[in-house]
């Protein structure tokens, strides 16, 4: 069954509709559920891949489906795999020109390659997400990349190259007035400095940081500032203020379902447990932490409770337990260190496949520019050819047409045969002349420079036309009539070279049209705007055979008595560039014996106000 263009929109509505109401689920349960976040956002993509009846693939649906699995598995700490998805997306956002996320995805990308130790190509895919920020005018997105490089920085432990970009970060997040992102900046920028050991300053940025994600009611952004403040007097040594500040990052965090910082905040507990010879206290944690981090699918954080959890037990003098936690974390070490290579492999030979696809479109843009230099040249060198043809044919032609005129007025007494010669030589030059002169026109024509529109008055432009042939009409016993109701509008058109066309077609239907026939032209504007101009007869007609063929270059009709006419066949091609190239269309009807109709429709940005005084 086919559906109505009415049923097709609908149908299209619904489907993107629904594709866009899966991934706003998927990316909202990134944080609480991030497998079922990966699982709903690869049914969004199958389905905005595939699409259905009649509808084709949402590219829209696409880009966000995969940079929602993107996110997904960078949360996961697939980062290779995240990687691919933000690429795949990238491409999208690049084409649609959306800036701003293509300016996220491309910080994502630089992300996942700095966690894959790939710095300095991280560093040129933030270069690129800024370049799309800048464009954006987007000073909040310009923030979020300094942000990102700063965590880089902060990974590589070049805590004072960190600080500078927290700190431009900040600048340009203060610029934008966006208080997440301030909030953000001062806690990285606290992490940071107690790495550097500037305990004070991270005191200040972390409390800043707190107060302003409590005054967002941000419960997010206020776990991780406990938990930042934690660490800082966990580094201090001040260790009962650490166990304050994580045990309540632990509670907001289970209170609101956000089992990442909950996590983090059980980990830090059990390392004041530790630090404060604790073991048995420090283990409870640590196991709950290392149980979380497992099902979180975290390896990284898997590790570092391992090997705490063998510190305590070997604290303990449980050499067993002890021993079993560092083989496990010896083996998960290695298995992490694997799949990182594997997953630099697989990375290095990607960044080597997207090198070798932006050097092949380049090569294939020099291409395509040294063919356009090539063709515009060869159109030039055709056109210098028709010139000096066309202007050399002209001149002897002339001097035919002159010698001719001189002989004739010379030789007063001729007989009857020579008079018929010099007939024959001034008609066959005339018809030479013309054709020279439409070659010259067409080559005119399709360098696309040879309309100059201006203003005209539609109604009195085209009587003016009709009546040139007023004479010729009535020398050939043809009635010719212009009908033209009151028309109060302007056409912006070529005048020279719009009047040459309707010249054509009125002087071609009296030259076909017998005598006591009838040749009508008429003009309107119709509703829709557009100009229709139309030229009927009551002539000989064009045969069925010949009718798809005649506005062909050169195009001479072979059957009935048009065989016998002296046309170059150029004529109507003319009419019809003309008419193309002022936005129209030009169409025939015709019947043998009856007559022929020429209609030209012109579209309505050719139509303006004009008042007959200023046309």
């Amino acid at each position: 069954m086919t559906l109505t263009d009415e049923q097709s929109e609908l149908a299209e509505i619904e489907f993107h509709t629904h594709v866009d109401s899966l991934v706003r689920k998927a990316f909202d349960l990134i944080d609480s559920d991030v497998d079922a976040a990966e699982a709903l956002a690869q049914k969004a993509l199958n389905l905005a891949e595939t699409a259905s009846d009649n509808l084709v693939p949402y590219q829209k649906g696409i880009a966000d489906s995969c940079n929602t699995l993107a996110s997904a598995h960078y949360d996961l700490g697939n980062y290779s795999l995240s990687f691919r998805y933000g690429a795949r997306a990238y491409e999208y956002y690049d084409a649609m020109l959306q800036h701003a996320i293509a300016a996220n995805t491309r910080r994502r990308m630089a992300s996942c390659l700095q966690y894959l130790g790939e710095y300095s190509e991280a560093l040129d895919l933030f270069s690129q997400a800024l370049e799309h920020a800048l464009q954006a005018n987007d000073n909040q997105q310009q923030g979020a990349i300094h942000n990102s490089v700063g965590i880089m920085y902060q990974h590589r432990q070049d805590h004072d190259q960190a600080v500078y970009f927290f700190k431009r970060a900040l600048d340009l997040f203060e610029i934008q007035e966006h208080a997440a992102g301030i909030c953000m900046a001062k806690a990285n920028l606290a992490a940071s400095l107690t790495h550097g050991q500037e305990h004070a300053k991270a005191l200040r940025f972390g409390k800043e940081a707190l107060d302003l994600s409590q005054s967002l009611e941000n419960p997010r952004q206020e776990t991780f500032a406990l938990q930042l403040l934690g660490d800082v007097y966990f580094a201090q040594e001040v260790y009962d203020d650490a166990r304050e500040y994580y045990g309540r990052s632990f509670e907001l965090a289970q209170r609101i379902g956000q089992p990442t910082a909950e996590r983090f905040a059980i980990a830090g507990l059990g390392k004041v447990f530790m630090a404060t010879s604790q073991p048995e206290q420090a283990i409870i944690f640590l196991k709950e932490a290392l149980e979380k981090s497992t099902g979180q699918k975290n390896r990284d954080h898997q590790y570092q409770c391992m090997c705490l959890l063998a510190e305590a037990h070997e604290m303990l003098g449980e050499w067993r337990l002890a021993n079993s936690y560092l083989r496990q974390s010896i083996q998960l070490h290695k298995a992490i260190f694997d799949d990182q290579n594997e997953a630099r492999v697989a990375n290095l030979q990607m960044l080597y496949k997207t090198r070798l696809a932006v050097e092949e479109a380049e090569l294939q843009r020099q291409l395509r520019a040294q063919d356009q230099q090539y063709f515009e040249r060869l159109s030039d060198l055709r056109n210098e050819f028709f010139n000096a043809a066309t202007h050399d044919l002209k001149n002897p032609l002339t001097a035919i047409m002159l010698s001719t005129g001189l002989l004739r007025h010379k030789l007063r007494s001729m007989a009857p045969s020579l008079v018929q010669h010099l007939n024959s030589i001034e008609h066959q030059s005339k018809v030479m002349r013309e054709l020279v002169e439409q070659i010259l026109d067409i080559a005119k024509l399709e360098t696309g420079r040879a309309i100059a529109p201006r203003k005209v008055h539609f109604e009195s432009f085209l009587q003016e036309v009709t009546e040139q042939f007023t004479e010729l009409a009535h020398d050939a016993e043809v009635k010719l009539i212009c009908k033209m109701p009151p028309q109060d509008v302007g056409l912006e058109v070529d005048p020279i070279m719009f009047r040459r066309a309707l010249t054509n077609l009125i002087s071609n239907s009296i030259k076909y049209t017998p005598r006591g026939g009838n040749v009508v032209v008429s003009g309107k504007v119709a509703a829709d705007q557009s100009v229709l101009v139309s030229v009927t007869d009551t002539g000989i007609g064009i045969d069925p055979d010949d009718l798809p063929h005649i506005f062909e270059n050169f195009y001479r009709c072979e059957n009935g008595t048009l065989a016998d006419s002296d046309g170059t066949g150029l004529g109507l091609s003319i009419v019809k560039t003309i008419v193309e190239q002022h936005g129209g269309d030009i169409k025939v009807t015709s019947v043998p014996g009856q007559g022929s109709t020429f209609s030209i429709t012109i579209n309505p940005d050719a139509v303006v106000d004009c008042v007959v005084t200023d046309c």
